[in-house]
């Protein structure tokens, strides 16, 4: 048998519908929040996901020759947008001087992408302390990295034979997951 206390502080179901009806919305809503395309936040412009075709680019390398992805269709690429001041890309460009040649060697084309505009000269003295052996392209007004939708750094975008994405991955990357990524068949819409 219930006392007068205990009826009073039992929600009455009428009270509870409202609550329910509210958590739900916001559920759902956070559901459809995550999955719409990523959204540059600085522009708010939505760029490809996985299994999109990869939007074009041309920027220069150090040397000042302009490099296109388009010229590179048929072979996979790993786009490695970074920033010299990024303590991830510190922390993963020794993985990725020590596995570039042997992935390169299977094909894999591996590209650094300055993607916030710094000074020739800074990205130079970063290349040289990591005695980096793939080329790293200057963006000078972050273009690709809009393009692309990359919201943090390191972030790095696998393409592959086919010109479409198959990794778009916002954190360190090391030699093994390039492999996998840009060689295992299951991979490739």
């Amino acid at each position: 048998m219930m006392t007068d206390t205990a009826r009073r502080l039992r929600p009455h179901p009428r009270r509870l519908r409202p609550v329910s009806l509210l958590v739900c919305v916001v559920g759902v809503g956070g559901l459809l929040l995550t999955l719409r395309p990523a959204a540059h936040p600085a522009t708010g412009l939505t760029g490809p996901g996985v299994g999109a075709q990869a939007p074009a680019l041309r920027l220069p390398d150090l040397q000042g020759h302009m490099v296109r992805l388009s010229s590179l269709q048929g072979r996979p690429v790993a786009l490695v947008f970074l920033a010299t001041w990024c303590e991830g890309c510190h922390v993963e460009m020794p993985a990725l001087v020590r596995s570039s040649r042997a992935l390169e060697r299977h094909g894999l084309i591996l590209l650094g992408v300055d993607a916030v505009g710094e000074e020739r000269a800074s990205v130079v003295r970063f290349v040289r302390a990591y005695h980096a052996p793939f080329p790293v392209l200057l963006d000078p007004s972050s273009g690709a990295m809009t393009s692309f939708a990359v919201r943090a750094l390191p972030t790095t975008v696998i393409i592959n034979r086919a010109g479409r994405i198959i990794l778009h991955q916002e954190a360190t990357v090391d030699g093994a997951t390039l492999a996998r990524a840009a060689f295992d068949q299951p991979h490739t819409p």
